[in-house]
């Protein structure tokens, strides 16, 4: 049992913790890739340069200080989305680190986040069991959609593809260079019969650019306004001013890409994807993280997916995943014959105290789920 003496008291998160927090999330094995000013730079964009306070300054989150020392932090990002006719403010669960001597704390941690005040729904992306357990003990559920837990890949380097499951799974060294071995000469057949499989063609593709910054500037206000007018679903803001801020974010540690594809000088859809390069198991991984398209033209979404295959090709990735966006659109990726695997962990819980919104938030035609949800991409 823990001395009172050892009892941390919580409040709410400063900007001058920054450096503390960062600290203690890598020394409990956490973001131990980036260095302190990137992670810093990320989370003053999830607090001061987030459009969604623009009009309060919400909490980036709850410490535990003991002899104001920080031991404790669960992090919160502030998140605004478009729901029927109104604006809707979402708070995101993010990063839990607590040192292990103040675990049974953390549920004083979890209470100051629900509890917070003007906020509509609490959402956390990127689950894993004890923060399921967490989302659940105050009145959670899951995204009312089983298949957001299928990932859609598909292979281009069938070679580094199968080297990578090998160091993923640790695999013997002896074994693997025996698998290596009896593969080897299959190589260039199973790419083969990966690209004609697939059946994705590159014709058509003359609307669809790679988005200029300077010269698209504006074009998803207008997307976005027209979008909003006629599609009451639940869905993350994807004005111009959040898109260059998922984009920021997004750049920090990935190669982002944003495709657009025109119609008459009109935005009609885009498609955001990022090159992540998983050194420890040697994997170049191509990511959708989000795709939209005016209506939900399918059309639009089939020439933005198609260009952004292409691509990741072209690029020499190994693979191209896809998670989230409608039933309908999921399975009209079918067609291109994907792959698919599970989380382990169904990722994706939301809670609300609006009886009314939560009994809307069940029916699964409400939601435009993808990767640019919550924290997923980030």
């Amino acid at each position: 049992m823990m001395d009172k003496k050892m009892t941390a008291q919580v409040r709410e998160a400063k900007i001058s913790d920054l450096g503390s927090i960062i600290q203690l999330i890598q020394d409990l094995g956490l973001e131990v890739d980036s260095n302190q000013e990137d992670v810093i730079k990320k989370w003053y964009l999830y607090s001061v340069d987030n459009p969604a306070n623009n009009e309060k300054q919400f909490p980036f989150g709850w410490v535990l200080e003991l002899n104001a020392k920080i031991v404790g932090y669960f992090g919160s990002i502030h998140r605004k989305y478009h729901f029927g006719s109104q604006n809707i403010s979402v708070a995101v669960a993010s990063t839990w680190a607590v040192q292990k001597d103040f675990r049974s704390q953390v549920p004083f941690l979890c209470q100051s986040f629900f509890e917070q005040s003007d906020i509509d729904l609490f959402l956390v992306t990127t689950a894993i069991k004890p923060t399921v357990k967490i989302f659940e003990r105050f009145g959670g559920q899951p995204l009312p959609d089983d298949s957001y837990n299928n990932v859609f890949y598909w292979v281009f380097d069938s070679k580094s593809f199968i080297i990578s499951i090998l160091k993923k799974i640790k695999c013997n060294p002896f074994i693997s260079l025996v698998i290596q071995s009896v593969l080897f000469p299959l190589y260039p057949f199973i790419n083969t019969f990966f690209s004609v499989f697939n059946g994705v063609s590159s014709k058509n593709l003359d609307n669809t650019t790679s988005w200029n910054p300077e010269k698209d500037k504006g074009s998803f206000d207008e997307l976005w306004v027209e979008k909003m007018s006629a599609d009451h679903r639940f869905m993350a803001y994807r004005d111009q001013e959040h898109i260059d801020w998922y984009s920021n974010l997004l750049s920090m540690k990935d190669n982002i890409k944003i495709l657009i594809h025109r119609e008459n000088d009109s935005l009609r859809g885009y498609l955001i994807f990022l090159k992540q390069e998983t050194t420890e198991i040697s994997l170049k991984r191509f990511k959708i993280i989000d795709f939209f398209a005016i209506n939900d033209d399918i059309q639009i979404l089939d020439t933005l997916f198609r260009k952004a295959y292409l691509e990741a090709k072209r690029d020499k990735g190994h693979i191209l995943e896809l998670l989230g966006g409608t039933k309908t659109i999921k399975e009209y990726f079918l067609k291109y014959r994907p792959l698919k695997r599970n989380f382990p962990v169904f990722p994706f819980y939301f809670m609300t105290p609006n009886k009314d919104l939560k009994n809307k938030l069940e029916i699964l035609e409400n939601w435009y789920p993808t990767l640019l949800d919550g924290d997923s991409g980030f």
